[in-house]
């Protein structure tokens, strides 16, 4: 049993009975595994926090030893000395522009050795992308204009490359572009066949470089009109 169970019980448990609550609370502080809650992804060339929950009651003290590493690269290391038990602790640390990894290994042990190990995925730094088309209704041989905003979570400019896609009614994939931002947007443009099926198309947005990544959708209407 570990810590990352320990965390499903209580969120779980927390719409239940009081006695639920704090027999699993128990449970949590027998183990003596410090309680950590993570990012669902660390966020490459940003800013990322953890927040760190030492079991036990206060007055107890101990010190909690932090390590955030990548296959032999470390990331982030720190010591918080003489922290209380039960009082929860935010650490914040930055991945720099340069580590790319796929994976993060996360370790977080007490002066007693008692440990918590935990991997999180990593991924560009993007929030939103917003997906604007010229216009909603298009025929067969009609050129779509895709304009597309990237931001990252602290609101700014997302300049890294962005994979677009637009994909027919049946799901099929027809085109594929790479871009990414050159002022304030991305342009780019795709071509429908003058064969094609009509219905709703779909154009999806998706930052490259792991599949963790965030992605957006929009749907345009190719139709037979005019």
């Amino acid at each position: 049993m570990n810590a990352v169970f320990i965390v499903d019980i209580l969120y779980m448990e927390s719409g239940s009975s009081f006695h639920a609550f704090r027999m699993k609370t128990i449970l949590y502080f027998f183990l003596r595994v410090p309680l950590v809650v993570l990012p669902s992804v660390f966020y490459w060339n940003a800013h990322n926090r953890i927040i760190v929950t030492p079991p036990g009651q206060s007055p107890d003290i101990v010190d909690v030893h932090l390590k955030i590493w990548s296959d032999e690269e470390i990331v982030f290391q720190q010591i918080l000395s003489a922290k209380l038990a039960g009082s929860a602790i935010q650490v914040n640390f930055h991945i720099a522009e340069q580590i790319l990894k796929p994976w993060f290994n996360v370790s977080v042990a007490l002066s007693n050795d008692d440990k918590f190990e935990a991997t999180v995925p990593g991924c560009p730094d993007v929030a939103k992308i917003h997906l604007q088309t010229d216009k909603g209704v298009y025929r067969a041989g009609d050129t779509v204009q895709v304009r597309a905003l990237s931001l990252t979570n602290d609101g700014n400019l997302y300049r890294g490359p962005i994979e677009f896609k637009l994909i027919n009614p049946k799901g099929f994939e027809l085109f594929r572009r790479t871009n990414q931002t050159e002022k304030n947007f991305i342009a780019l443009n795709f071509h429908l066949p003058d064969s094609l099926s009509y219905g709703h198309w779909k154009i999806v947005a998706k930052a490259i470089g792991s599949d963790y990544a965030y992605s957006n959708s929009l749907i345009i209407e190719v139709a037979d009109y005019g």
